[in-house]
């Protein structure tokens, strides 16, 4: 059981920020190496196959991401404006 355990949970991936979170493009590649793994070794027509499919999934994934973190902003900016900081609220729906 240790032997696959060690293969399944593949390789781990740190990224470290400094002041800041981490963007949405850092959180799209944790997310692919989480989701599908093209191995070096797979026959090449097999491998160029999947590589084009990261790529498609990895457009989609940070679209979707990217809208997540508006939406978020949106959500928090909303709050703010409810409490009357306007100025703290339109600078975070600024951030891009």
């Amino acid at each position: 059981m240790q032997q696959n355990a060690a293969s399944e949970l593949g390789t781990p991936i740190v990224i470290a920020t400094q002041g800041r979170g981490m963007s949405p493009d850092e959180w799209v590649e944790l997310a692919l190496n989480r989701i599908m793994y093209v191995a070096d070794t797979a026959p090449m027509p097999i491998r160029e196959q999947a590589k084009m499919f990261q790529d498609h999934l990895r457009a989609v994934l940070l679209t979707y991401f990217k809208k997540v973190a508006r939406s978020e902003r949106t959500t928090i900016a909303n709050i703010l404006r409810r409490e009357g900081l306007i100025e703290a609220a339109d600078k975070l729906v600024d951030i891009d």
